[in-house]
């Protein structure tokens, strides 16, 4: 609860900022971010630097790879590490209209067994070396986003609302076991703009 000094310093400070509460999704931030920034560098790491055009070409051609794998609404396991490539991959699972469940490449085997299991995923994206496995899901490798081209710079997706979940975060709940989190498009917009935001 806020006090009314507090309060008063509050609205000031947000009636002076500029921020768009219209935007409806994760995919249309950053859309409308690519057309207006489309040739800014967007992503730098280990000697490469992509545009935003770039970045958005790729992720296009990979979400429609995705589309012919999965359908809306459906969890997809993204092996994380440092690179462009699971930037790329997070997007693109945006774009499909899916939910990203980001896991770090380096996990045990049998944590990356029960977080397939049991957030019931459909796909499995990451480098070639490690989405090399006998499990009994679907994979893509991160290196099919480097195809992508400029004549396939559009993608066909299903509309995505503010309530469609786009992302799925694992943490423990007070009897410390595992629990996955889904979290909305709004809701993970509603974090990006708060962070830009100050304590007051």
């Amino acid at each position: 609860i806020l006090l009314p000094q507090k309060k008063k310093n509050a609205s000031n400070y947000l009636c002076g900022k500029n921020i768009d509460y219209s935007i409806n999704s994760v995919k249309e931030a950053f859309e409308k971010t690519a057309a207006r920034f489309s040739k800014n560098t967007a992503v730098v790491c280990n000697g490469k630097k992509y545009t935003y055009t770039e970045v958005n070409e790729k992720a296009n051609f990979l979400s429609r790879l995705i589309r012919q794998k999965v359908n809306c609404q459906e969890v997809i396991a993204v092996l994380c590490n440092t690179s462009i490539e699971t930037i790329i991959s997070i997007l693109a699972v945006v774009k499909s209209g899916c939910i990203y469940l980001p896991i770090d490449e380096e996990c045990t085997e049998h944590i990356l067994d029960f977080f397939l299991k049991d957030s019931g995923s459909m796909l499995l994206i990451g480098s070639k070396k490690v989405v090399k496995c006998d499990r009994n899901i679907d994979t893509i490798a991160f290196e099919y986003s480097e195809l992508g081209n400029q004549e396939e710079n559009t993608i066909i997706t299903p509309d995505v609302e503010r309530k469609h979940e786009c992302c799925m975060i694992y943490t423990s709940d007070a009897t410390g076991v595992q629990r996955g989190i889904r979290i909305s498009n709004i809701g993970l917009i509603n974090l990006v703009i708060g962070l830009e935001e100050v304590v007051i």
